[in-house]
């Protein structure tokens, strides 16, 4: 079945224009079902035999890789793999029993098999523990049983991606945003928290961890939980149905094309950043395929021009108030070129620390269950989805 998984990767024109599930007919006339993700440049393939939810298959591919990318301390690529291959067989083992999803729990996981490390390769023997885990017989089964830390802290970030379609006029016409909320946690212990929200009406769609009570934030709008030990995703949620996301920028552009040449004016500075930065900021320009050469200038960062892609990058670094950030220049095409239906569509890449653009506010985070006063630390960020520029 990988055989036909490659040859319509092949004939594809780019990995991303293959659906995520499509079917193939085998020797024997029976239809296949290829369900496939991408992460870290490697291809997760799951093969279903028969009618099967498909998202719970691509969800187990997800989850595949975050315990691949916990046990490799961050770094999955096809070197580790082939590296570790022993243990990325037996998780597969205890992931899956009889074709179906069983343990992906990584706390679990790594109560069954050990992580790699150099003591271990330099010890040698088994990686396998010869006890069930303790956590495994548990009502909670996602925490390791017996946590101490001399020093219980749980740091909490709040990542959101907006998305946002901009018209000529530098009007945002749609905006959204779908935020994550990351736990990294070192508490001793069964702690039992409670996350609460100044604003959780914001919130439109949540998805949560296992380990949140949901009958209780469907009642009370507050996130009730006994944590994992490590790093995990609490909650994912998306906004923009019942608030208005934010953009943290404002431009003005006007693109024009004549016989033979075209011109390109662009400006952009922050806005509504609650004194936060916004950096690492990119705008990408589709030319025409008549393009053959640009003579730009910027006020700020550097503009490089793609003459077989026909793409200009312009890498625009940070934005301040300070400091005026324009794009202006010409653009040489062929004599002959037909540019009436032309209408290239800008994109604009950046990340804004210590932002929230769709308001959503942390009230408090309290602990029950254990004595201790734990440190508590919170970050936000937030960053490009997908955000257009219309011409």
């Amino acid at each position: 079945m990988c055989d036909d998984f490659w040859d319509a990767m092949a004939v594809a024109p780019s990995p991303d224009s293959i659906k995520p599930v499509f079917t193939v007919d085998t020797a024997g006339g029976a239809e296949v079902h290829l369900v496939h993700l991408c992460r870290h440049g490697l291809m997760y393939l799951a093969i279903l035999r028969r009618e099967f939810p498909p998202l719970l298959a691509l969800e187990f591919l997800s989850r595949l890789d975050s315990v691949l990318s916990d046990f490799f301390s961050g770094i999955v690529s096809e070197e580790k793999i082939k590296e570790y291959f022993i243990i990325v067989y037996q998780l597969m083992d205890e992931m899956v029993d009889f074709g179906f999803p069983n343990t992906t729990e990584p706390n679990v996981l790594k109560e069954m098999i050990t992580p790699p490390s150099a003591l271990n390769t330099l010890i040698g023997g088994s990686m396998l523990a010869v006890t069930i885990p303790e956590g495994a017989l548990s009502n909670i089964p996602w925490r390791k049983a017996g946590v101490r830390y001399t020093n219980n802290e749980i740091f909490i970030d709040l990542a959101e991606r907006v998305n946002a379609i901009i018209d000529k006029a530098g009007i945002p016409i749609y905006t959204d945003c779908f935020g994550e909320v990351i736990c990294n946690c070192h508490l001793s212990g069964v702690p039992d928290l409670t996350l609460t929200f100044m604003n959780p009406q914001l919130i439109d769609d949540a998805s949560f961890h296992p380990c949140v009570r949901y009958s209780r934030y469907t009642r009370e709008k507050l996130v009730s939980f006994v944590p994992p030990d490590g790093r995990f995703t609490l909650m994912k949620y998306r906004c923009g149905q019942n608030s208005i996301v934010q953009v943290p920028f404002s431009i003005t552009h006007e693109i024009k094309f004549n016989k033979g040449s075209g011109r390109v004016d662009i400006c952009l500075e922050p806005r509504n950043t609650q004194g936060a930065s916004i950096e690492d900021v990119w705008v990408s320009i589709p030319m025409p395929e008549c393009v053959n050469n640009t003579n730009i200038t910027v006020t700020q960062g550097q503009f490089i021009f793609d003459p077989i892609k026909k793409l200009g990058r312009w890498e625009v670094g940070k934005l301040t108030r300070e400091r005026e950030c324009s794009l202006t220049g010409s653009m040489t095409m062929m004599a002959d070129s037909d540019t009436t239906d032309v209408h290239p569509v800008l994109t604009v890449d950046f990340k804004a620390p210590m932002l929230c653009v769709s308001g959503l506010k942390v009230d408090s985070l309290s602990l029950t269950g254990e004595r201790y006063k734990p440190y508590k630390g919170m970050r936000t960020m937030s960053y490009s989805g997908t955000v257009e520029i219309r011409s």
